[in-house]
């Protein structure tokens, strides 16, 4: 897999924590997110995420449904994208 800064492209809520972490996440984007498997994304790009990027957001920030409609759409071109590497690889 070509070199990427994952954390640089994340989308993130205001307080600029990855929304992947947000408690209120739709359901549709953690099934977009477990499909990506952030952990393995970070391994296979050797850029391993530190631990206080994997826990889930404390007191999150309001998100609105514009925004996390507009978070799933990412999601999905995210992951046929990896999907597409990864069977490349």
């Amino acid at each position: 897999m070509s070199c990427v800064d994952l954390l640089s492209f994340e989308p993130v809520d205001a307080r600029l924590r990855p929304l992947r972490l947000h408690p209120g996440r739709p359901v549709e984007c953690r099934q977009w997110i477990e499909q990506i498997d952030y952990k393995a994304l970070g391994r296979e790009v050797n850029q391993g995420l530190p631990e206080y990027m994997q826990d889930q957001v404390k007191d999150p920030a309001q998100v609105s449904s514009r925004t996390w409609s507009l978070y799933r759409d990412y999601l999905e071109v995210l992951n046929a994208r990896v999907q597409g590497i990864r069977r490349q690889s």
